[in-house]
């Protein structure tokens, strides 16, 4: 039996549709070839961002396309969680959660490392919007 969607989940569902069309241009500010762990230090400009959107950003465009995105869009996920989770109510709590474990079904059944990578940035965009939809205006990152 399918199960009427609430208005909230159909605005979500347009909403991560739209968001995850978005293109981001930016540069990455880690060097893939500099000396050190690559991902360590995109997690580390990722934490050092002043915003959650900053903060996306950068693990945007310092993707690989492959599973190491994974670490990095967690300290991007873990960042706009950071503006937002707290003060959610139980309802809006597993409407996230059902959501970001929809990006995780999502390609689980996919072979390859850069669906690893999809459902990471994935749940990405679902903490984005959650961020953007439950930050104060005056407040926003």
């Amino acid at each position: 039996m399918l199960k009427a969607l609430s208005p909230l989940s159909l605005v979500m569902s347009l909403a991560l549709t739209l968001v995850g069309t978005a293109s981001y241009a930016a540069e990455c500010p880690v060097d893939l070839m500099g000396a050190g762990d690559y991902l360590t230090q995109v997690a580390d400009a990722i934490n050092q961002a002043p915003t959650c959107y900053e903060g996306a950003e950068i693990a945007e465009s310092c993707a690989l396309g492959a599973s190491g995105d994974s670490m990095t869009t967690a300290t991007a996920v873990d960042k706009c969680d950071a503006g937002f989770l707290q003060k959610l109510t139980k309802d809006e709590a597993a409407q996230y959660a059902s959501l970001s474990q929809k990006c995780t079904d999502k390609y689980k059944e996919m072979e390859g490392t850069m669906y690893l990578s999809m459902a990471a940035f994935c749940r990405l965009d679902v903490s984005r919007l959650y961020h953007q939809l439950y930050t104060p205006a005056d407040s926003a990152e």
